[in-house]
Order: C-alpha cells, then structure tokens, then sequence
C-alpha cells in the first residue's frame, strides 16, 4: 500500500457520533469517514474488517474495542465511502471518562485493517483478470479527535443511560413554599449545571445561592413574619429539626461563601463541588418532603 488513505471523524455532529443505551449496555457510536486510494493501476484492494480499539485522553487506558465489518473495495482510483462502529462501554469505562474528563472529552481510535491485495492484468478490450491475491494485515493507524465538552454534557451523555448526577428526587414545586421555591429550585439547577461543565466554583456559588434562599425562608418561619404567612405551615416541625438545618446552613455557606470574595483565587476540586452539591440536594431534598398538608 503505497498510497495513503484518509480517516476522518465529524465529532460535533450528532448524527455521526452519538451514544445509545439498550437497558442493559451503554454504545458510543462513531462514523468514519474513509477516502481510499488505489496503490496502483495494476492492484486493487479489498478492506474486509478492522481490529478496532478506543482509548481515552491518548492514555493506556483502554475503553472499548470492536471488530468493524468492511467488506468493500474502491471501484477507482479515489472513493469516498463511510463505516459506522460500535463502541460499548461498561461502567468501568464510563467512570474513567466522568472522573478524568477536563473540557474537551478527548478520544484515541487504533484501527488494524485487514485487506486482500490483488494484482490485476489487463486484457484485451480493457478485460482485468486476477493475477494474484495475498491477505495482509496493515500497521496499526492511529488517530485522534475531541468531542465538544457542551457537545458531550448536553446530547451525548444523557443518551448513554447514565442516571445523571442529581442522585436523589426532589420536587419541582412546593403549594405552600411557594413565594420562594422557585427561586431556590433556579439557583439548584445552575448548581446541577455548572458542576456537568466543570466549572465547580460557579457550582459552589449556585450552591450558596440555593442555601441563602433556604436562609431567608428560615428566618422567615421563624420570624413569623406575617408578609410570609405561607410559612406558618412550618410552625409543626420541631425546633431540634430546624436548628439542625440551621446549622447544616451555616456551615455550608461558610465554605461556599469563598467563592463570593473577589480576592479569593480559591479554586474548588470536584470532590469539594460534589460534597456541598450533595449536602444542598439533601436539605433541598428534606424541605421539599416536609408536610404540604
């Protein structure tokens, strides 16, 4: 094979890399793009399957392989044709992609073909005969290419049949909450939203946000203030189930409030996000149960 051949993947194109799930195995599925090229006039070639591997982040960490049938043949010198492939990935591999991931989601696809070389004669009256075939597996290519961080979070990931991150139900409404629920279920979903970009300082400070509506809601009960009367519902719940939520607050707010001062060159780890995330999703969890009645 003395000519080259090209390999192309259109990443952001959700039509040509998506994920599925079966209820039982989450697929990344890839299309290539091929545009082959005959060595010679007098050889021809046929690409019969590819040993296919799929790597993450150009590491050793192998996520998925794959046998791509092929089973075609340029029928001239330059032709352009496509093969789809199958990538399953099991939770192993998924949770190595969630943990590590920074922007970009980068992928390593190792192709091995396997073709059969003819050598042709041509006739008289252009007539070709098969002068001989050998079956020959080509060196490993390599290629790399990046899915759109948004492209990922937003149309691929959800597909896959991953649960997602809010771990716990909440209600999205709340009859006797409702001068400030809405607010503090606003703030919750910028939370959600800014942790699946990785933008875990804006996560924490949607956390606080979501927190100072809890506050305000608190002192509110607890004021009785008569603008608030919707909160007098609350009155049944117990001072030692108040007090802890309370403090719950305080302390949460007291980390997250780093992230309020401009000074701060404080950058938060994703297990910082998680935790704080995971403790306002409880108390947005415990609120959002108590007696509507």
């Amino acid at each position: 094979m003395d000519r080259s051949q090209d390999i192309k993947v259109v990443p952001d194109n959700l039509q040509e890399v998506n994920g599925s799930y079966d209820g039982l195995r989450s697929s990344l599925n890839i299309f290539l793009h091929f545009k082959l090229r005959r060595p010679s006039p007098d050889v021809e070639f046929d690409i019969l399957y590819m040993n296919a591997k799929l790597k993450f982040n150009n590491s050793n960490a192998q996520l998925s392989d794959a046998i791509i049938p092929f089973g075609e043949s340029p029928p001239r010198d330059e032709y352009e044709t496509g093969v789809h492939c199958r990538f399953i990935l099991d939770d192993k591999a998924l949770n190595i992609i969630e943990s590590t991931r920074n922007g970009d989601v980068v992928f390593v696809l190792e192709l091995i073909p396997v073709i059969v070389i003819k050598k042709i004669t041509t006739l008289q009256y252009d007539e070709k005969v098969i002068q001989s075939t050998r079956t020959n597996t080509l060196n490993k290519i390599t290629f790399q290419f990046s899915i759109p961080k948004s492209h990922w979070v937003e149309k691929i990931l959800k597909s896959l049949g991953l649960p997602g991150f809010k771990l716990i139900e909440i209600p999205l409404s709340h009859v006797n909450l409702a001068e400030a629920y809405d607010n503090i279920i606003s703030e919750f979903n910028k939370a959600e939203h800014y942790f699946s970009l990785h933008d875990y300082n804006k996560c924490i400070s949607h956390c606080r946000g979501t927190m100072d509506a809890l506050t305000r809601s608190l002192k509110a009960i607890k004021e009785n203030i008569d603008s608030k009367s919707s909160f007098k519902w609350f009155n049944s719940v117990d001072t030692a189930t108040l007090n802890w939520i309370d403090e719950m607050n305080k302390s949460t707010s007291a980390i997250s409030s780093i992230t309020h001062h401009s000074e701060s060159n404080k950058e938060f780890s994703r297990h910082e996000a998680q935790s704080i995330y995971l403790i306002t999703l409880g108390l947005m969890n415990f609120v959002g149960h108590l007696n509507k009645g």
